[in-house]
């Protein structure tokens, strides 16, 4: 951008520095700006002339507006204040969303530093208080779960059904199991990327190196895992749950360990994921995710998070994508490549809500307590437990799976001939790694080149990271909708 701009805090209310990069004058510029909390919601704008200077201070008087104890950020945008022969009155020159204030903490502040500490969502009202009744069925095989706002069905160790207050239904097992882990994703043009792409007769006798992820994913198995129940027992209003992730055949690829506690509002799953280092994917130069996939119903089309956006940005590509409060529509999310894979994703997520219309729907709230990644360098780097940088989740929702992106040649093959985007269910990642989407260039013979330090290294110890969530009612979240 020709024009930079940042904020802060001051006792007369925001202090903005506009600067010009190529010393030139901001005559003719008129600065924008716009104060917005947590729930996107315009609390004060202005405008002001800027002057002949080529940087200029300016006090934005907003003292009165600033006091709380939610997020509070300031939208700041110049433009045109007359036509010119390149571009009308009102042309945005620059824009830049700074936060003033970070929204409050999920959980206490810890002396070591964290991968993600999270953040609350502002909802309306305080939640109860207290633990879920549960009642075991026959064998104890079926488990009802009765809270204050949601009634959970555990069957063999698993979620099977989230209902609300009214008997609704919230999951949906239109795509397969309504909650499950992942760990694979839909090639993009930069995975498919490899001497296998120009040479796929030769792909069975070519150094693995000169493969492409998404061949080298694919001869593991990597996309066609399944989920076997170890154990589970209770303890009390808590489930643990061991699971084992591989082929049909062979060693499993990971083991999981999933803690759900059920209080009276919401249900906490405290996840471990430990990979096999004696299994095929230790070979891997890297994995594609972590993470888990939730299918929920239909009608919870409107996705609000607190992260970076609302365009799409993954770990190493958001530099664009300011981190703060957004809304947009599964479909809106969707980017229609040339050839579909994975797509439409932001990054750093401390929180996310799906919801209908009418404002009911599902809260999943996110933080871990490992290691926090390095932060991001010049330089390719190594592969790590998650991208460097990463500072929260990564999420993606969609109206169709990972395979069924992989197995379509064309945006409209995406869904069967006769079936109507609006009616599918909504296919939720919440992934704790994420690797990044490559094409970093560096050569003509291989421009869609990964930087390592974004890469997941399957050579990892474990991940642990804490999903909470929450049903929510009419009116409990209540994100403005509008242009972040």
């Amino acid at each position: 951008q020709p024009v930079t701009m940042s904020a802060s805090l001051s006792d007369l209310g925001v202090k903005t520095r506009v600067q010009h990069r190529t010393g030139r004058s901001l005559r003719g510029l008129m600065l924008r700006w716009e104060l917005i909390d947590d729930c996107r919601v315009i609390t004060l704008r202005g405008s002001q002339k800027l002057s002949d200077a080529t940087d200029q201070d300016l006090e934005l008087h907003c003292s009165g507006y600033c006091k709380g104890t939610g997020g509070l950020w300031v939208r700041v945008w110049t433009e045109l204040e007359e036509p010119t022969n390149y571009a009308p009155k009102g042309h945005v020159v620059a824009r830049e969303c700074v936060m003033l204030r970070a929204p409050a903490p999920a959980g206490a502040s810890h002396q070591s530093p964290r991968a993600c500490i999270g953040s609350r969502a502002p909802l309306a009202t305080a939640l109860p208080t207290g633990l879920a009744s549960v009642k075991h069925q026959g064998d104890g095989d079926e488990v009802t779960i009765q809270g204050s706002s949601y009634t959970a069905s555990i069957r063999g160790g698993l979620l099977v059904g989230l209902r609300d207050v009214a008997g609704r239904e919230i999951l949906s097992t239109g795509h397969g199991a309504s909650l499950d882990h992942s760990f694979w994703r839909a090639g993009t043009d930069n995975d498919r990327g490899g001497a296998d792409v120009f040479f796929p007769q030769l792909a069975g006798i070519l150094p693995r190196s000169m493969l492409s992820f998404a061949r080298q994913w694919t001869d593991v198995g990597l996309e066609n895992l399944t989920s076997r129940v170890r154990d589970y027992s209770w303890q009390g209003e808590e489930l643990t749950v061991d699971s084992d992730h591989g082929p049909e055949r062979g060693r499993h690829f990971f083991r999981s360990s999933v803690r759900m506690s059920f209080g009276a509002s919401s249900v906490t799953l405290r996840i471990k994921i430990v990979p096999n280092h004696r299994s095929g994917i230790v070979k891997l130069p890297c994995l594609p995710r972590i993470g888990l996939r939730f299918v929920l119903a239909p009608e919870f089309s409107r996705v609000s998070w607190l992260g970076r956006g609302p365009h799409e940005c993954y770990p190493d590509r958001k530099a664009s994508a300011p981190w703060c409060v957004h809304q947009r529509s599964v479909e809106d999310m969707h980017f229609p490549y040339m050839v579909p894979g994975e797509c439409g994703g932001v990054a750093d997520v401390h929180w996310v809500a799906l919801q209908s219309g009418d404002g009911r729907g599902l809260l999943l709230e996110y933080s871990s307590d490992d290691a926090p990644p390095p932060e991001e360098g010049l330089l390719s780097g190594s592969p790590g437990a998650r991208p460097a940088g990463m500072s929260g989740a990564q999420v993606s929702a969609a109206r169709w799976t990972p395979s069924m992106a992989h197995a379509a040649a064309h945006d409209f093959e995406l869904l069967p001939a006769g079936r109507h985007c609006t009616e599918e269910p909504v296919v939720l990642h919440v992934d704790t790694a994420h690797s990044g989407i490559g094409g970093t260039g560096g050569a003509t013979d291989a421009v869609w080149r990964f930087h390592k330090q974004y890469l997941i290294d399957p050579r990892t110890e474990e991940w642990n990271y804490t999903v909470t969530l929450t049903l929510l009612g009419p009116k409990q979240l209540e994100v403005a909708a509008g242009e972040s």
